[in-house]
């Protein structure tokens, strides 16, 4: 009955940590979306820079709420893309520099983003 038991609370510990494992994945993803990945990835293909507003309202409003976790992970996975975009907008509109600063300011104080 024992072995019967212990048996039976591995299976349920182990169904538990693929669970959990499942869960921590869609927390750190979280909040980024395909849809903006694309949109930077557009816009700076097309170098255009007229319609940006939107695209980073939505940008910073998203790096600004993920956790730090969340925002070192993409950092690895969309860091490259975020820069450019971030840099470029700060060039070609000027009216935007003190919130891209700002944004800057939030995505420096995760290491992978320092690399």
């Amino acid at each position: 009955a024992f072995q019967n038991q212990c048996c039976s609370n591995v299976f349920h510990a182990s169904h538990f940590l693929v669970a959990l494992q499942a869960a921590f994945v869609m927390a750190v993803t979280s909040g980024w979306s395909p849809d903006l990945e694309l949109r930077l990835q557009q816009m700076l293909q097309s170098n255009g820079f007229d319609d940006a507003g939107d695209t980073f309202r939505d940008l910073k409003r998203t790096l600004m709420a993920l956790n730090n976790v969340a925002l070192a992970s993409l950092a690895l996975s969309a860091g490259p893309l975020v820069w450019e975009f971030l840099l470029l907008l700060a060039e070609k509109k000027p009216v935007f520099k003190s919130q891209v600063a700002l944004v800057i300011r939030r995505v420096v104080a995760i290491p992978e983003w320092r690399r």
